[in-house]
């Protein structure tokens, strides 16, 4: 059985939300659904920045989001944008400021980009529940398991150019014969402007695989004297692992 989610329209005041209703299907698309429905950006300072998705809710005060660290920092500044809110299903009068962030180790001062992917991770515990379906995650949910090469993917993600979260079309994970990390997977999967943060989908198992970060240069090593090193540009992404899922149950403890 998998989890979807269908979208009712709930009349509010002079407006009307989308809230999505959680409820069991046969069918493994779902997920994507479902994780679309959870779906939302990072606005901070006046733009978006990147995507996200809603993982928990509180019974009591507040919801908790993840996406990734950098894009909650200022590039120039190297410190946190002043002012950062979680738009779900990117809809601007919806929006919930942060309340609390644990970044998971991240620094925008490592010089070992490697290191900076591995720990390009943030949790947001937002100031108020959101009404906006969620996506929690779980051993069960995320099916922690070795990524394997070649499995068809799916990324869901902020669209820049159709102020959109969107599904992608089928992409696959890679190899690359320079580079190789237990907690990273490298992808071909399209990326534009405003998708770090956005979710990575194994629609083989039917399961989130992880968190995209960004693009890692890898120097190859060129031992031939006379020949200058080469650059390979990999997409990658967060693997959501034991490690993180401890992360984020730490986190949401702390946060209730």
């Amino acid at each position: 059985m998998y989890l979807c989610a269908r979208l009712l329209l709930v009349p509010l005041g002079f407006f009307f939300l989308f809230v999505a209703k959680a409820g069991f299907c046969s069918s493994p698309k779902n997920i994507e659904e479902t994780i679309l429905a959870a779906s939302g950006t990072i606005f901070c300072d006046g733009f978006v920045r990147g995507s996200g998705l809603h993982i928990y809710r509180s019974a009591r005060q507040h919801s908790i989001i993840i996406t990734a660290a950098h894009v909650i920092f200022d590039e120039s500044s190297k410190g946190l944008f002043e002012r950062c809110s979680y738009r779900p299903n990117n809809m601007r009068l919806q929006e919930v400021p942060f309340a609390d962030i644990s970044t998971y180790g991240y620094s925008p001062y490592d010089l070992d980009t490697v290191k900076q992917s591995e720990t390009d991770l943030a949790f947001v515990a937002l100031t108020r529940k959101l009404y906006q379906s969620a996506f929690h995650l779980s051993t069960k949910r995320t099916n922690v398991k070795r990524v394997d090469p070649s499995q068809t993917l799916r990324i869901i993600a902020y669209n820049s150019t159709t102020n959109q979260i969107e599904v992608s079309e089928a992409c696959e994970s890679i190899e690359s014969p320079n580079f190789t990390n237990k907690s990273l997977i490298l992808h071909n999967c399209p990326a534009g402007p405003g998708s770090s943060g956005a979710l990575i989908i194994d629609t083989n198992d039917n399961r989130l695989i992880g968190i995209h970060g960004g693009t890692l240069l890898i120097h190859k090593e060129i031992l031939s004297s006379g020949k200058s090193n080469s650059i390979s540009r990999l997409r990658q992404g967060r693997i959501i692992d034991a490690e993180v899922l401890a992360a984020f149950e730490k986190f949401r403890s702390d946060a209730l």
